[in-house]
């Protein structure tokens, strides 16, 4: 199926959840709604128009849950919007470098390369010879370093340091996100206007359009260092209180249920890296935007 078809299914589907779960007279009053599909995320009402394409963009795009560049297969899932979509390749980058440096998969050293005059950031490749990589990220600095060499003879001394391979923080909000993604797809819109998950919502917005890692509770990102990086699992946390859990590979998402405790993740207990058992009922993992509690209650 093209790309515009899917985005045409996509939006057909969300428009007929909303208008199930919304009282008929929110149309009466707000009839510029209508024919509206509301972003998961953000829960922006963005009209038909927003998935034409314009020089090869639209307003509403095609979430791949989990993003391509993480192990394992990838779905489009659902619309999220350009800002919310877009908003997330920074963290994405930091979680494939996650994904990479944790399932051992051969990856290039982040580094640092810099003297007095100049700081660039670059990758140490290793093999029969070892080369670093410059990256011109920062073009300020990258001009500091053409301009000390000699006579442009490309020369120059430096120190090379490694750096922190990856954001921790940015890594499990695109976790996060992925995992909203998918719980979304399976339930619908019903969870995402829920009031337990409303703060979610708020800190995704919040990272998504600004950029900036929020401060993530340590019981809301789990590991299950045996799973392989592949593996995906929907779930719902029976104890040791009520939550839904998205997984990816090793880690996974905790997100609240229709009715999980304002404190849900103060009670999960202790701080990362302590052990947490869950009882886990599994749910079927969504291969399409399914919206179930939307239409079936």
């Amino acid at each position: 199926m093209s790309n515009g078809k899917l985005r045409e299914r996509l939006f057909d589907r969300g428009v007929k959840a909303i208008q199930t779960i919304m009282a008929p007279q929110l149309f009466i009053d707000h009839p510029q709604v209508i024919d509206r599909y509301p972003c998961p995320i953000c829960m922006r009402w963005f009209s038909r128009e927003s998935i034409t394409e314009v020089g090869g963009n639209s307003a509403l795009t095609l979430e791949d849950v989990p993003p391509k560049s993480f192990p394992g297969r990838s779905t489009r899932l659902a619309l999220t919007c350009a800002d919310c979509n877009h908003g997330s390749g920074k963290f994405e980058a930091d979680l494939s470098r996650y994904a990479s440096t944790v399932s051992g998969s051969p990856t290039p050293v982040p580094v640092v390369v810099s003297n007095e005059a100049f700081a660039v950031n670059g990758y140490l490749h290793a093999g029969p010879r070892v080369q670093v990589e410059l990256v011109r990220n920062n073009p300020a600095e990258f001009a500091k370093l053409i301009a000390t060499a000699p006579g442009g003879s490309g020369s120059v001394t430096a120190r090379i340091t490694g750096r922190q391979p990856y954001d921790a923080a940015a890594a499990s909000l695109a976790l996060i996100k992925s995992g909203f993604v998918a719980v979304f797809a399976a339930l619908g819109y019903s969870w995402v206007v829920s009031p337990s998950v409303g703060p979610v919502r708020e800190m995704l917005v919040g990272a998504l359009h600004s950029g900036r890692s929020p401060s993530i509770p340590p019981t809301m990102v789990v590991n299950e260092s045996g799973a392989t990086m592949d593996g995906r699992r929907l779930a719902l946390v029976t104890r040791p209180v009520p939550a839904l859990l998205a997984q990816f590979g090793r880690d996974a998402a905790v997100l609240p249920t229709f009715k999980s405790p304002a404190d849900l993740y103060e009670r999960l207990g202790g701080s990362a890296g302590s052990p947490v058992t869950f009882g886990l009922q599994p749910i079927a993992w969504p291969t399409a935007m399914k919206l179930a509690a939307d239409f079936e209650g």
